[in-house]
């Protein structure tokens, strides 16, 4: 998966994984001193991502930080990851990531969660961070571009999206009204958020004429005696004949 192609690097020194291809997960290691890096941002065991275009707007690495760090502090199995385009900009989260762990009263959790899982990775282009994003199906999503709604569309596996610089993830946790229980693990790829559906009985049905059951009979009789269940497969024989 793409969100491999890049080790705990949310700490000095920087080792990043420029991905060449999200899909074939193709790598190249990039050595960079602190004053040379630059940006998309992600969460696991809460995954979290933060997709953002370089240069289209401006953001805060204070921001991406501490959008990092509160997924950080939930779990040492947690993993913040930030995806971008941009190497200055993973400098400076990189750094602001250390002013501010250490203010935390969750700090020692935040620390191993960020040594361990923390990653950060540079793709080339935003199309590529949306694969990258789809690929790992996460629990939170930050969308930090220009257009959230347009990259919104692109999104196929995520479990909760957070679109705009001015929606992170707390606001979901605490305030905003949607539903929190959400798909973990990248189950977001098969699973969807809890919701009223989950709580409404059903009942399904079937109806079939007499020519349309003529018409599988055939079929269903071969798959009940393939698993020796014959009197399943007597059920639509008598009704053949």
């Amino acid at each position: 998966r793409p969100a491999v192609c890049a080790e705990a690097v949310l700490r000095q020194p920087y080792r990043l994984y420029e991905v060449v291809d999200a899909l074939e997960c193709e790598r190249r290691e990039v050595e960079l001193l602190p004053d040379e890096l630059d940006h998309l941002l992600v969460r696991l065991a809460v995954w979290v991502h933060v997709l953002r275009h370089v240069g289209v707007v401006p953001l805060v690495p204070a921001y991406v930080a501490a959008d990092l760090l509160s997924q950080a502090e939930h779990d040492k199995l947690a993993s913040a990851v930030l995806v971008t385009t941009s190497e200055k900009l993973a400098n400076e989260v990189s750094v602001e990531i250390e002013k501010q762990i250490d203010k935390l009263e969750r700090k020692e959790i935040a620390r191993v969660s960020v040594d361990t899982n923390g990653k950060i990775i540079i793709v080339k282009e935003m199309d590529e961070a949306i694969k990258v994003s789809n690929a790992i199906a996460p629990e939170h999503l930050e969308l930090c571009v220009k257009e959230p709604f347009e990259t919104f569309k692109k999104i196929t596996d995520a479990g909760s999206v957070f679109l705009g610089n001015n929606t992170p993830e707390p606001l979901g946790d605490y305030y905003a009204g949607v539903n929190h229980t959400l798909p973990t693990s990248g189950n977001a790829r098969f699973s969807s958020p809890l919701s009223v559906d989950d709580f409404i009985k059903k009942t399904t049905y079937l109806y079939y004429t007499d020519n349309a059951l003529k018409a599988a009979a055939d079929d269903v009789i071969d798959f009940a005696t393939s698993e020796g269940l014959t009197a399943h497969a007597n059920a639509v024989k008598v009704r053949k004949r």
